[in-house]
């Protein structure tokens, strides 16, 4: 689905709903993909890698932000973090949204 990428990066099924598992998944994948850890010439790409671990697991530890990507992928989390719709009232402004 649209919310398959974070979940992938951190290694866990797509919908996952423990915070434990995915708080263990992000510290395994922040931990491989560590810039302090990394030999060059990987280090950019680590550097890379670790700020998408980080950025997903920012959203799928949030409930608020995991509903919002659960359901429309990355598009969700941008509108959600630029102040759009909270999910009371998300059948509101539905506008904004493809497909």
């Amino acid at each position: 689905g649209k919310a398959a990428k974070y979940y992938s990066l951190l290694g866990l099924e797509e919908g996952e709903d423990d915070p434990e598992v995915i708080k263990q998944a992000y510290k395994k994948m922040a931990m491989k993909w560590h810039p302090d850890r990394v030999k060059e010439p990987m280090k950019t790409k680590a550097e890379a890698k670790f700020k998408e671990v980080a950025e997903a697991y920012e959203v799928l530890s949030d409930p608020q932000k995991k509903a919002f990507y659960d359901r429309w992928g990355d598009s969700g989390v941008e509108s959600a973090r630029d102040g759009g719709v909270s999910p009371d009232t998300q059948s509101a402004g539905m506008g904004g949204f493809p497909g």
